[in-house]
């Protein structure tokens, strides 16, 4: 008997924030390079937008298919169930909006509290037909808690390889990666800057500073030149808009990793000013960097306090766990080495993996 190869599947993904090509636009697009390898996927989107994508993310979409983002941002809800109709899976990351789903399975990504679907009548009803899927415990807890729906947690994976290098390769350098965004959505990349000019003539004298992101909003610009200015004249560089490759090339010759998103914030009226997930703290623990992030959010997911990293709550812990990391030989060498066991359960197979295991199901 001669065993046929299945159809593939016909795929639609949209999200409304592709532009932005930060951390969810990566999650998002790495489900697409995956899937796009046996199934065919469709992302309502402009082509041109690929080039960036691989030169920014490093995420390559030869073998996705475009059609006009119109199709799903500006059609009627009917002629977008008509639409899915014809799929067997779709992906929509929302902004908070919602329509009535028609493919054959429907997956719904909410990023953070703050683009969950209101609490009504109208959208619990076309809530209902979607698969909810998230980033986090973090975000696990609170959707389901709100929506009163079962979720998902489907966390991003990173390609654990192309990060991989060795202590010998470090520098005395100190990094956080993050977009530059205005308050409330900032990085508080701010109260990292003040840490280090601190401390920098004393504790940290010999090292530098790195603050790398994305500047992608205009409000933005105003963000990063307050950032500048603070930091003028102090060992501090700034790498905006740099490629995946220079920025990989950054985390390699990086020896610590600090982030403060949800610092100075009520995260229990405001949980959405908490990262929801981490995906650069990951990134850094693949590439040999000890994370000392911020306590809250899923930072809680990735780093274990102690073990592969350090969680702070106020600005002297934040300086006490990095002295201490830079003290004690034996206590950095393990961290890295647990570091690098944390990153390699997000590695790009396992993402693969479960991607598949969703579709499927």
């Amino acid at each position: 008997m001669i065993s046929r190869t299945p159809k593939p599947l016909k795929i639609g993904m949209y999200s409304p924030y592709l532009s932005i090509l930060g951390g969810g636009e990566r999650y998002f697009l790495s489900i697409a390079e995956i899937l796009s390898q046996k199934e065919n996927v469709t992302i309502f989107f402009d082509k041109s937008i690929s080039p960036k994508v691989k030169d920014t993310l490093g995420i390559n979409l030869d073998k996705v298919s475009f059609e006009s983002e119109k199709k799903i941002s500006s059609s009627s809800a009917i002629s977008k169930f008509k639409l899915l109709l014809k799929m067997d899976a779709f992906f929509y990351m929302t902004d908070g909006s919602v329509f009535l789903p028609g493919a054959k399975r429907n997956f719904l990504i909410i990023q953070s509290p703050g683009h969950m679907p209101g609490i009504t009548i109208s959208q619990t009803i076309k809530t209902a037909g979607w698969k909810v899927l998230c980033y986090s415990q973090f975000m696990k807890s609170i959707l389901e808690n709100r929506l009163k729906k079962p979720a998902t947690i489907l966390s991003p994976g990173i390609d654990t390889l192309v990060y991989h290098t060795t202590t010998k390769t470090k520098q005395p350098i100190i990094l956080t990666v993050g977009r530059f965004f205005s308050y409330p959505h900032d990085k508080k990349q701010k109260i990292l800057i003040e840490t280090f000019k601190e401390h920098s003539l004393t504790l940290f004298k010999g090292w530098r500073l790195i603050v790398a992101g994305g500047l992608t909003e205009k409000s933005g610009e105003k963000v990063l030149e307050d950032l500048q200015e603070c930091a003028s004249g102090y060992p501090i560089d700034f790498k905006v808009n740099v490629s995946f490759l220079e920025l990989i090339k950054i985390y390699k010759k990086s020896t610590i990793y600090w982030h403060a998103a949800g610092y100075g914030e009520d995260l229990y009226s405001h949980p959405e000013r908490a990262e929801h997930f981490g995906i650069t703290t990951l990134e850094a623990m693949a590439a040999g960097c000890v994370p000392v992030v911020y306590d809250g959010g899923g930072q809680r997911d990735i780093v274990e306090n102690g073990v592969n990293g350090y969680l702070w709550r106020e600005p002297l812990d934040l300086v006490k766990h990095t002295m201490h990391i830079l003290d004690h030989e034996e206590t950095y060498l393990s961290l890295v080495g647990n570091a690098f066991k944390k990153a390699e359960e997000y590695s790009q197979p396992n993402f693969y993996e479960k991607v598949v295991k969703l579709l499927h199901r």
